[in-house]
């Protein structure tokens, strides 16, 4: 209390309230805290894939349509390149070459599939937004 009336009587500034003083404290903390995740997103999002090059693939006249797990190392696929369709299938063996698929036949049941998902995150939050929780085709 003796110090308190010898600041005052000296001129110097009262110590500043605690509570009002921890309230500024902690928006300039969360201020400081959305920075930080702000920049980190940003430098994930377009400053790290720069530098090491990963780029989403371009489609070009070839894509994976479809494809099925079978087992853990055991996919099937349906390529399309240019206009026709085939069956692959992947081992750890290698790739086979198991059929040509008619167009007529496998686009409509490929258009009543849910689009595949993007290579980004967002297709994830989506899913989860749904209630699915698990991608579809890919």
């Amino acid at each position: 209390m003796r110090l308190v009336l010898a600041l005052a009587q000296a001129g110097a500034p009262a110590p500043a309230d605690p509570i009002g003083g921890g309230l500024a404290d902690y928006f300039k903390l969360m201020l400081t805290l959305a920075g930080v995740a702000a920049l980190a997103f940003f430098a994930l999002r377009y400053w790290l894939p720069r530098m090491t090059g990963l780029r989403p693939p371009d489609s070009g006249p070839i894509r994976v349509a479809a494809r099925l797990a079978l087992e853990p190392r055991k996919h099937l696929y349906i390529v399309k390149a240019g206009t026709d369709y085939m069956l692959l299938g992947a081992s750890e063996s290698g790739l086979q070459y198991l059929a040509p698929l008619e167009a007529s036949g496998i686009e409509p049941a490929l258009a009543s599939l849910h689009n595949p998902p993007s290579t980004d995150f967002s297709w994830l939050v989506k899913a989860f937004a749904r209630g699915k929780g698990s991608s579809q085709g890919g």
